[in-house]
């Protein structure tokens, strides 16, 4: 599917350095845009207690995020054209992070659809944004 990415867990924080590894380049007033991410335990084990939140830019453009499928699927599930979820929230920390899966633990080979919305159309946009999914388990 078109736009969609993969994010492997290896059992730590997850944070890309690279440019442009989720969202294209935007400036301010320019539309929203969702970007849906697919969270797949590589780890070997099953993860407990996963949360999945956001370390955002203070000088940054809006981001929220949501879970858009929580049903813990096999890697080789492929997802149809999401609908965007109706409900976002912008949970920076674990403890207000989303619970991924919804229900249940993570298994191995298993994952998980998380929808992220850049909302540049208000706010200052930073020179080279840093913001990054993280999904841990403390």
């Amino acid at each position: 599917m078109a736009g969609m990415r993969f994010l492997t867990l290896s059992g730590t924080d997850i944070v890309s350095g690279q440019l442009h590894n989720l969202f294209p380049a935007c400036r301010v007033g320019d539309a929203a845009t969702i970007a849906y991410v697919q969270v797949l335990n590589s780890t070997g084990a099953t993860l407990s207690n996963l949360r999945a939140y956001l370390r955002l830019d203070p000088a940054g453009v809006a981001c929220s995020m949501a879970i858009a499928d929580g049903t813990a699927r096999a890697e080789s599930y492929s997802y149809g054209t999401p609908t965007p979820p109706g409900s976002w929230s912008t949970p920076t920390t674990y403890a207000a992070g989303l619970a991924v899966p919804t229900t249940g633990s993570l298994a191995a080979g298993q994952k998980v659809l998380v929808a992220i919305k850049r909302d540049p159309t208000t706010g200052s946009a930073a020179d080279v944004e840093s913001n990054a999914l993280i999904v841990s388990t403390s």
